[in-house]
C-alpha cells in the first residue's frame, strides 16, 4: 500500500481543465441554475413563456 493513486481525490474541475472543457461545462452548469430559478419564478407568479416574452417586449421565439 505504499503506492498512491494519483487519481484519488483529484476534483472533476482539475479534470475538467486538463480536457480543455471546464470552460463549457460551467457555462453550461451556470445557464442551467438560471434556467431552472427562471422557470420557478415563472410558475410562482402563474406567468407563461409567452407572458414573459410580452413583459420582456420581445417574440416568444
Amino acid at each position: 500500500m505504499s503506492e498512491k493513486n494519483p487519481r484519488v481525490g483529484s476534483a472533476l474541475e482539475d479534470l475538467l481543465r486538463e480536457d480543455g472543457t471546464y470552460g463549457d461545462a460551467k457555462n453550461h452548469a451556470i445557464k442551467s441554475v438560471l434556467a431552472y430559478k427562471l422557470a420557478r419564478a415563472m410558475e410562482a407568479q402563474n406567468l407563461s413563456r409567452a407572458g414573459m416574452a410580452a413583459r420582456m417586449e420581445t417574440s416568444r421565439s
